[in-house]
Order: C-alpha cells, then sequence, then structure tokens
C-alpha cells in the first residue's frame, strides 16, 4: 500500500491550514453591522456639523446655493436612513462582500479537500492543486473589490459633503476623487509594498508546490 512521503504530508497539512485559515473571511459578515452602525453614527454627525454651519451662515449665503446645500444634505440624511434600515437595523451586507464571503467559502473548502486529497494520495488531487491556486487569486480579486467598494462609499460621502462646505463657504468646488481616490489609496506605498509581499509569498509556494509535484517520484504516487 502506498503512503504519502514526509513532504506530501507537509503539503496536505499546509493546503489544510490555508482553507481553515481562509475562513476567516466570513467573519466580515459578523462585523459589518457594527461597522455600519460606526459608518452610519461617523455620518449622522457630519450632517449634523453641516446643518450647524448652515444655520450659522443662513444670512451670508446666497438663497439659491443655501437651497441647493439644503436638498443635497436632504438627499444625504435620506440615503443614511435607507442604509441604517438596511445594513445597521437589518442583515443585508453589501453585494461584494455577499460575493467575497462566497469566495471565501469556496477556497476553505477547495484548499482543505485538496490537502486531504494529498493526504490520501486520491489520483486527481494535483488537479486540485492547480484549481486551489487558481481560487486564491480569485480570493484576493474578490477581496479587493469588496475593500474598494467599501472604501468607495467613505470617499463619496467625503467627496459630497467636500462639495457642501465649499458651497456654504463660497470657496470654488474640490475635484471630486471618486473612483481615482480609491485607486489612489491601493496603489499608495504602504498598501503596494503589502500587495507586493502577499503575491510574492504567494508565488512562491505556487512555484515550490509545483516544482515539488513535478517530481516522477512523486508523480508516481498519484497514480
Amino acid at each position: 500500500m502506498k503512503k504519502p512521503s514526509i513532504g506530501l504530508i507537509i503539503f496536505g497539512i499546509i493546503f489544510v491550514l490555508i482553507g481553515a485559515q481562509s475562513l476567516q473571511g466570513v467573519f466580515v459578515y459578523f462585523a459589518h453591522k457594527e461597522m455600519a452602525a460606526l459608518a452610519y453614527k461617523a455620518v449622522t454627525m457630519k450632517i449634523i456639523e453641516t446643518e450647524k454651519l448652515m444655520e450659522k451662515q443662513k444670512n451670508e449665503i446666497e438663497s439659491t446655493k443655501l437651497a441647493e446645500a439644503q436638498a443635497e444634505l436632504q438627499q444625504i440624511r435620506n440615503e443614511m436612513a435607507g442604509y441604517k434600515e438596511k445594513y445597521v437595523k437589518g442583515r443585508w451586507v453589501p453585494l461584494p462582500m455577499i460575493i467575497f464571503i462566497i469566495s471565501t467559502l469556496f477556497v476553505a473548502v477547495i484548499f482543505a479537500y485538496t490537502g486531504i486529497s494529498i493526504l490520501q494520495l486520491k489520483y486527481f488531487a494535483r488537479n486540485l492543486i492547480s484549481m486551489s491556486f487558481l481560487a486564491g487569486l480569485i480570493y484576493s480579486f474578490m477581496f479587493i473589490w469588496s475593500a474598494g467598494s467599501g472604501v468607495f462609499f467613505i470617499t463619496n460621502l467625503t467627496d459630497r459633503f467636500s462639495a457642501l462646505f465649499a458651497a456654504l463657504n463660497g470657496a470654488p468646488l474640490p475635484k471630486p476623487g471618486g473612483i481615482s481616490a480609491v485607486i489612489n489609496i491601493f496603489t499608495s506605498a504602504h498598501i503596494r509594498r503589502i500587495f507586493f509581499v502577499s503575491y510574492m509569498i504567494y508565488i512562491a509556494f505556487m512555484s515550490t508546490t509545483s516544482i515539488f509535484f513535478a517530481r516522477p517520484k512523486i508523480k508516481e504516487l498519484f497514480k
């Protein structure tokens, strides 16, 4: 009866542990309600701050500009009321986060199953390894999309409040950040360094695993 080598046992355990570690992404679901409450509180405080500024400067601002600012602030207030009902009081999570959580579960299952298949010398284990690596890359893209959507929510509100304050103070309207603000954050030196190191470690692990499982002696064990 064929038995896995020490190297195969190590790789099998590593894949199982990666699968277990990937489940941490599921905790995003449970943390979201608390994060949503904090975001709602921060925006509410900003709305109150803007209202006070409007009240203080109402006699100094053109009636047209004041009306536009009040309408925009009311729009933000209405949107945050819906946000509170949906994400703070309710159990909803944004679509990008839902997809990220689903990808987390998929990665956890595929890595864990791959690890078990390696330990059991299943003939299809080597194919599962390729699937695992692909799933891991998809997982990283889903994480970036989910995180990016959250950052865009914040930067978009920041842009809108900046435009409000500029209008009330008679200053030129600032250029909205939008998607470019999100890109700038994700391409900052610190974040770039984190991504670079993470992907280099992942590529190194992929390369090491591929070389190890390409050895004729290892291939023979899976026949």
